[in-house]
């Protein structure tokens, strides 16, 4: 090596590294131990190194350089944060090395040390970032950062503290300031700490927050909330953390919403409750009704009127009871009236009003005479379904219309 600006590193490091990459690539049951012995590996050859220039030009002469940009930054950032990285790696689902940094053991550091960390500590950080004139032939993550607005001071737990010795206890009370609270969380059973933990990585509590609670209520999943609402649950009651963690995806779905306006809470969730319902209910009546249609007999056709559906009667969504002939007789007699009185009136109110006139004395008439007669509850019902269909046009005049076959088509 003749470049005088590149500081020569022993030969057992580039040797190490070599043997460290390879066992890496090939790893399997022991993916983690080797991912942080090369972590360790990579971290030690560039303090070495001194710059990211040198580190680059080094990694090339050692043939040590198959690694992209972004997976030896955020190997060499590990290294740095062995332990931790050591226990995100035992947790995580992720294989991306650089995704397992910047979502998961990045964002802990950055929380744990926000306050203290000197000018020395940041650029040890970011001091990964490989040098631009060395080209890579490594794949980066086009993955956005996640937010990072949880900001607060580095929180030393006392010896007495509750908080010790539980699951990312810091990292907790970092984001609840105040010490009341801080009480409450330690009277937390680990069924309920694991939700408040599902709610910092479902991002409810994006920053450190103030509000204080004495009682391990609902305030310790979402603290901006109504504490009249909030409130009214008890996290270390078997059946309010049981509500709670049924809702708790929901809130996780609609974060965005909730932070922006968080007094609506209950109201929110509210809504989305009865849209999930109106969606679900929907899907019940589409199902029951291609069936129904699908079982039509011969002789029998779907009807939907002013875009109410008449036949097949589907439960949920038809009213009433009759059967396909009643109906046929009531459409006729509707459509023909209609027809005829929209030659002078356009009004669709205006006509309903005529047909239900036009057909009252009729009714009436019909039915004492045929009072006591089995014919009597059959004729009735097709005035039933004229003045029926008279409301429907009056709700809704330009909806679809799919009337059954008229008489002059069966002839």
């Amino acid at each position: 090596m003749t470049d005088n600006n590149v500081i020569p590193i022993r030969e057992p490091r580039a040797k190490c590294l070599r043997k460290a990459l390879d066992a890496w690539h090939t790893a399997t049951a022991q993916w983690i131990e080797q991912t942080l012995e090369l972590a360790v590996e990579l971290r030690a050859a560039r303090d070495e190194c001194g710059s990211n220039h040198r580190f680059g030009v080094w990694l090339a002469e050692n043939d040590c350089d198959d690694l992209g940009k972004d997976a030896r930054a955020a190997l060499i950032n590990m290294g740095e944060h062995r332990e931790l990285s050591r226990d995100v790696l035992r947790l995580t689902d992720r294989k991306s090395i650089e995704l397992i940094w910047e979502r998961e053991i990045k964002p802990i550091v950055e929380r744990r040390s926000s306050s203290e960390r000197s000018e020395h500590d940041t650029k040890r950080i970011d001091s990964a970032k490989s040098p631009e004139s060395i080209p890579s032939t490594g794949e980066s993550s086009d993955s956005p950062s996640p937010k990072t607005d949880t900001e607060g001071a580095k929180v030393q737990l006392g010896r007495q503290s509750r908080l010790r010795g539980r699951n990312r206890a810091d990292e907790v009370a970092a984001i609840f300031l105040q010490k009341d609270t801080r009480v409450a969380l330690g009277l937390l059973p680990d069924v309920a700490w694991k939700l408040v933990l599902r709610a910092i990585d479902g991002e409810l509590l994006p920053k450190p927050t103030d509000s204080a609670t004495k009682k391990p209520t609902m305030r310790l999943i979402f603290p901006y909330g109504s504490g009249a609402y909030c409130n009214n649950y008890d996290l270390t009651n078997a059946k309010d953390r049981a509500f709670i963690a049924s809702i708790l995806p929901t809130m996780i779905e609609l974060k965005d919403r909730l932070l922006a306006e968080p007094d609506r809470l209950q109201e929110i969730l509210e809504q989305y409750r009865r849209e999930h319902e109106r969606q679900a209910h929907a899907a019940v009546i589409e199902h029951r009704t291609q069936k129904a249609v699908a079982a039509l007999p011969p002789g029998e056709t779907e009807v939907i009127m002013f875009g109410k559906r008449m036949w097949p009667l589907v439960l949920g969504e038809t009213v009433g009871t009759y059967d396909f002939k009643t109906l046929q007789v009531a459409v006729w007699k509707f459509t023909d009236l209609n027809r005829n009185l929209w030659l002078g009136e356009k009004n669709p109110v205006g006509r309903a009003i005529m047909i239900r006139n036009s057909t009252k004395w009729d009714r009436h008439f019909i039915g004492e005479m045929t009072k006591g007669t089995e014919v009597a509850a059959k004729i009735d019902r097709v005035y039933s379904l004229v003045h029926a269909l008279c409301s429907l046009m009056e709700q809704n005049p330009d909806g679809e219309c799919r009337e059954p076959m008229t008489p002059l088509v069966l002839g």
